[in-house]
């Protein structure tokens, strides 16, 4: 990733409800890896989904389906 990011995480009580998680902001590889290990294993929460929004929040940039022990994959969307 080349261009600066935040990333939310949510479960499926936080999407009922209209929540997300916000994790924290990043601008590199290494941040994003540290931030997605922060959202998988250092939280009061077990998120399911994690997204890549833009540093505004305006724009998707990606989104990861989160299993059990922390193994994202990516999913497409337009």
């Amino acid at each position: 990733m080349t261009e600066k990011f935040m990333i939310t995480a949510s479960d499926t009580n936080a999407r009922r409800r209209g929540e997300k998680h916000m994790i924290g902001y990043g601008k590199c590889d290494e941040d994003f890896k540290r931030l997605v290990h922060s959202a998988t294993h250092h939280t009061l929460f077990y998120p399911d989904v994690i997204e890549v929004y833009d540093v505004n929040f305006i724009k998707r940039l990606k989104l990861y389906e989160c299993d059990g022990d922390g193994t994202l994959q990516e999913i497409k969307f337009e």
